[in-house]
């Protein structure tokens, strides 16, 4: 098994299971009110309003591995959300400005899941910061992967795409950091013109 994948279910419970969904969210809450830190298995089923225990029997048994799937579920929704954007644009520069928009809308409404996908996860442990490394080159996969439909064999190489992606997170987050993030739409909607930078290069 490799770093960044999920370790087998320990306890009673399976794909889907929503006790295990009621714990990931709870997570996510605790994780944007008091940071990593503050991500004890007794706050996590106190906030899901469950047993003391649960975690025993749910969320493969361990607290960390509760947060890690958390981490996966938040990214992958929004990298789900960007490449259905952009999939359904006419133009390159359109899909990444109504894409990156669409983001921006979202974290600032789900202000625990920004703080904790753009700033809480780099203080977490090695597994986490590898699952975040990896579910980046999953990203800058997909966003390629759409671009391609726009631009064929031309579409941007992954280095000018992981750069765009890069500059991007980092503004959003230095909103976040300083308890910005319901401003990040207008804070941000003039480096939408930024969408031009993933042109092809010249050949």
């Amino acid at each position: 098994m490799t770093a960044f994948e999920m370790p087998p279910l320990t306890g009673t419970c399976g794909p889907g299971c929503p006790t295990c969904a009621d714990l990931r969210r709870a997570a996510v809450a605790l994780i944007g009110s008091m940071g990593l830190d503050g991500v004890t298995p007794e706050r996590v089923a106190h906030v899901a309003g469950l047993p003391e225990d649960v975690l025993a029997l749910h969320a493969c048994g361990d607290v960390d591995a509760c947060v890690a799937a958390a981490y996966r579920e938040a990214t992958e929704g929004m990298q789900s959300r960007f490449a259905a954007r952009l999939r359904e644009a006419t133009t390159r520069d359109q899909g990444l400005r109504d894409a990156t928009r669409d983001l921006l809308a979202y974290l600032a409404r789900h202000d625990d899941v920004a703080a904790f996908v753009v700033v809480e996860v780099l203080n977490g442990p090695r597994e986490l910061l590898e699952l975040r490394e990896h579910l980046r080159q999953v990203s800058v996969a997909s966003v390629r992967r759409e671009l391609a439909r726009f631009d064929g064999e031309a579409v941007a190489p992954e280095l000018q795409v992981e750069m765009l992606l890069a500059t991007m997170g980092h503004a959003i987050s230095r909103q976040v950091a300083t308890g910005q993030t319901a401003t990040l739409p207008a804070a941000l909607e003039p480096a939408l013109t930024m969408a031009h930078a993933c042109e092809p290069l010249p050949g």
